[in-house]
């Protein structure tokens, strides 16, 4: 008996959407990326650097140009400049934190995990232990785990729980 050979479904997928016509095809970018000095990252790095009297400068050029809706500004510039003056005379932490993560990107979280006084992480066998061993690891962790978060852990205190009651001993 013969077996039918199956194709992939995804080969005999259709394509997805209508691929690119050439370069009249209105979903091309023919402008590409911005030019340089364009981007929100540079125009934010560009106001941020200037003094007070170069910003007012600057704000009394804009507000002359979007008064008269003339050619020359571009609303990245306007949004920026708003922003800047909303930190300025109405300071917000979220407006701040979410402009600096956009201008500067975000800040790096990082951690370091090691183990009793700095030292490195040991990492026990638990198959290789005796139930005995294991009994005693368990009291220990919900020992410690019940005075250091005071009951508030998550971690049944007395070292009740996991290890199946009170008792200190494992069910087999």
């Amino acid at each position: 008996m013969k077996r039918k050979s199956r194709v992939n479904s995804k080969a005999r997928a259709k394509p997805r959407g209508k691929p690119f016509t050439g370069r009249d095809d209105p979903r091309v970018n023919l402008k590409g990326a911005p030019k340089r000095g364009e981007s929100w990252t540079e125009v934010i790095k560009r106001y941020g650097e200037m003094t007070p009297g170069e910003a007012a400068q600057e704000s009394m050029e804009l507000a002359r140009k979007l008064l008269s809706i003339g050619e020359g500004v571009t609303l990245k510039q306007a949004v920026v400049l708003r922003v800047y003056a909303a930190l300025l005379f109405e300071p917000q932490a979220s407006l701040l934190n979410t402009f600096l993560d956009r201008a500067e990107g975000t800040v790096t979280k990082h951690f370091e995990h090691s183990g009793p006084d700095g030292g490195p992480i040991t990492i026990e066998q638990l198959s290789r232990m005796s139930e005995r061993e294991l009994n005693d690891l368990l009291s220990g962790l919900f020992a410690r785990a019940s005075t250091a978060g005071a009951g508030t852990s998550g971690a049944p205190a007395g070292g009740e729980g996991a290890a199946g009651g009170g008792s200190g001993s494992v069910a087999a």
